[in-house]
This record gives C-alpha cells, structure tokens and sequence, in this order.
C-alpha cells in the first residue's frame, strides 16, 4: 500500500508539473505563432485593398479589356475584375432596390475595373505611381482608393509588431521564471533523497541524471500538449476564415513547434541541473 501511495504521489506530481508548463509554453506559442504570422496577417489585409480604374463614358469593353490585360500583365497585380455597365447597375440595384433604372431613365455607370495590388505595393506612394501611369490613357477618369484606410493599415500594423515583440519578450522572460520554480519545487520535494543518495557513495552525475531525464520528460510532454493545442486552435480559426490559411506554412509551424520544444527541453534540463546541484552543496541540516 505505502508503494502504492508513493507511485500515486510521484504521478500526481509529475502531471502537475507537465499541466504547469503545458500552460506556460501554449500561452508562448500562442504570442510567438501571432508575432511570425503579423507579417502575413498584415499582408491579408494590404492584399485586400480594393482599387477602382474608372473609365469615362466613351470606352468600349473591348477597348476596357486591353487595360484589363496590361493590367493583368503587370508585376505588382494581384487580382482583377472588370466590372461592366451592367454589373454596376446590378450592384446598384441590390443596395437601393430595383427600379434604379426606370428612375432616371438611362444607366449612368461607366465601366470600371477593380484590382489589388500584391504586399509591397499597397503603400500610398507606390499606388501614386500606378495611377500616374494609367491616368495617361485617355480612357481612364480617376483611380481610387482608400487612402485613409491605407495609412491606418500601415500605421496599426506597424504598432501591433512592436506591442506584440515587446510582451513576447516580457512573457518569455516570466515563463523561464515560471517554469524554473516549478522544477526547482518539485526537486526541492525530494531534496532528502537527493541527499540520501549522496550520503551512501553515489556520485553527483549518478544523482542527477534521473531528476534530469524526469524534468526534460516533462518538459517534452508539455512542449506536445502544447504544440497540439496550438494546433487544434489554428485550425478552428481557419475553419471560421478559411482565406487566412493560417495553418498554411508548415515552415512557420515547424518554426514555432521546434522553439516550444527547444524552449521544454532547455529550461527544464537547466533549472533541474542547477536545482539538484543547490541540494547536493547543502549540509543534511540546512535541508530542515
């Protein structure tokens, strides 16, 4: 029965250690999965920008499609649509109710194109230079686009890199805090078998290896617990919005998974070595 009261103890401990550290590396991979993936949430949302090329009343399709080809054949193009007198009718229609037409008598619609631009040139200056250059064609009105919308995009992103970078440092250096006290109680725990084992001949590296390998152990189960719930998460939100393909880069996962486990293996082997050191350099009185 004491045999297995110890047994009991020893796998109470140590699932309390692993839940410990489990929740420590998810809330870390959980900061360091947004803080790779704000370069590629940032470019979903610069992608995303909608432009409109108005063409002036005169231009014919086959005329807007020729545009629509240049523009298509353009390196920084990520996306086009041509949108016809019709479509532009229609568009209007579903917002204001039909009969927009017979109100005024004729389609006032000119034809348009809408596109987006790739990541790099979603900033105000290189959008500048790409409606001075179809702004030459005489077909062209205007071209549009939210200039608002992108300064605030640049800016927030921008923002949200450096707040994320600075509470990822922040978290990081109180998670190696956490996780380093957790071992070193749970070894603290058994800091009279550690020094028992000194007392009857066996050598520092014999008593430490066991509390070593038992520490990385754990460290490496709670490193996979969280990899999962990461994992698990992410794909719950692709799901929910299946264009931010967030589980789309294996090498960022990969990127991130290996530092969760580098980050189990490392601090738990550490803080174990040191802890059991501290107890092997202590007198059997200092134990009390």
């Amino acid at each position: 029965m004491a045999r297995i009261g110890r047994t009991s103890n020893r796998t109470v401990s140590i699932l309390s250690t692993t839940l410990s550290i489990f929740l420590v590396l998810f809330l870390i991979g959980l900061l360091e999965f947004f803080l790779v993936n704000a370069r590629f949430i940032a470019q979903y949302a610069k992608e995303n920008i909608v432009v409109r090329m108005m063409f002036r009343e005169p231009a014919t399709h086959s005329e807007v499609a020729l545009v629509y080809g240049e523009l298509m054949s353009s390196h920084f193009i990520n996306s086009a649509v041509i949108i016809t007198k019709e479509d532009a009718l229609r568009i209007m229609e579903e917002d204001m109710g039909n009969g927009f037409e017979e109100m005024i008598g004729v389609n006032p619609f000119p034809y348009s194109i809408d596109f987006t631009v790739k990541e790099e040139w979603a900033n105000l200056d290189s959008l500048a230079g790409i409606s001075t250059r179809f702004m030459a064609n005489p077909l062209v009105r205007e071209l549009h686009y939210p200039t608002v919308v992108i300064r605030q995009v640049e800016a927030n992103f921008r923002l949200i890199g450096w707040v994320l970078f600075g509470v990822a440092m922040g978290f990081l250096a109180i998670s190696i805090t956490l996780i380093n006290s957790t071992v070193r109680l749970t070894i603290y725990s058994k800091r009279f078998l550690v020094k028992s084992m000194q007392l009857v001949g066996a050598t520092r590296a014999f008593i430490r290896r066991p509390f070593v390998l038992e520490s990385i152990f754990t460290g490496l189960m709670a490193a996979l617990l969280a990899c999962l719930s990461l994992l698990g998460i992410l794909l719950v939100m692709t799901q929910v919005n299946p264009e931010l393909n967030l589980v789309g880069s294996m090498g960022v996962l990969g990127l991130i998974f290996g530092s969760i486990a580098l980050l189990g293996f490392a601090i738990t082997a550490v803080s174990s070595y040191f802890a059991v050191n501290k107890f092997l350099n202590l007198k059997l009185e200092e134990l009390y």
